[in-house]
């Protein structure tokens, strides 16, 4: 059993589980060629260059552009925010992030299940949806130069991409493109569930 797909390719067979039940079955090639549940999957994990001790990742220009939020952007400004990206390794129980705190960076999760939690009124913990790989945090501080609006915890080790606060501005500066996407997430975090 395994949760990193890459290990699974050349199985004979490979099957799907979804709470518990079987929903999918078969190669890599003909699961990827279903566009279910597996090719999701796939797409979620592939595009990301980790090393072999599993504490450094890089992003492919080609695995950003397979993020819906990245979708439109043009080729030269996907390639100049993959280079940008630094990584950490963070381990299971550990906090990123602290609702409070100032933002510093902005994080692509490239592999690992995040856990937030954000303070309601009466000051207790309330938790908002899981974040997995291939979703990013922290464009909300950075943008809007405000605190952390939640807090992250890693639910399992995480290996995340990090981009920091010049980096990160740096970049909306050079893409306009960029930087509407970020606005945009960021919008609908803001309506939705907010995210540090």
């Amino acid at each position: 059993m395994t949760h990193r797909l890459t290990s699974a390719v050349r199985a004979d067979r490979i099957v799907v589980l979804s709470h518990g039940r079987v929903v999918e079955h078969g190669t890599h090639d003909e699961l990827l060629s279903r566009k279910g549940a597996y090719h999701r999957l796939w797409e979620q994990q592939s595009g990301f260059v980790v090393s072999l001790d599993g504490r450094r990742a890089a992003v492919t220009p080609a695995r950003l552009r397979g993020m819906p939020a990245f979708a439109g952007i043009d080729e030269q400004s996907l390639t100049d925010l993959a280079g940008r990206f630094g990584s950490e390794h963070h381990p299971a129980g550990s906090t990123i992030v602290e609702e409070g705190e100032a933002g510093d960076k902005l994080y692509v999760i490239v592999r690992g299940t995040l856990d937030v939690t954000q303070a309601g009124p009466d000051g207790v913990e309330r938790p908002l949806p899981a974040l997995q790989d291939g979703d990013f945090f922290g464009e909300i501080a950075l943008l809007d130069n405000v605190p952390r609006t939640a807090t992250v915890r890693a639910r399992t080790a995480c290996l995340l991409l990090v981009l920091s606060r010049d980096e990160f501005l740096d970049v909306m500066r050079r893409s306009p493109e960029l930087k509407a996407v970020f606005e945009h997430a960021a919008r609908a975090r803001r309506h939705d569930a907010p995210r540090p």
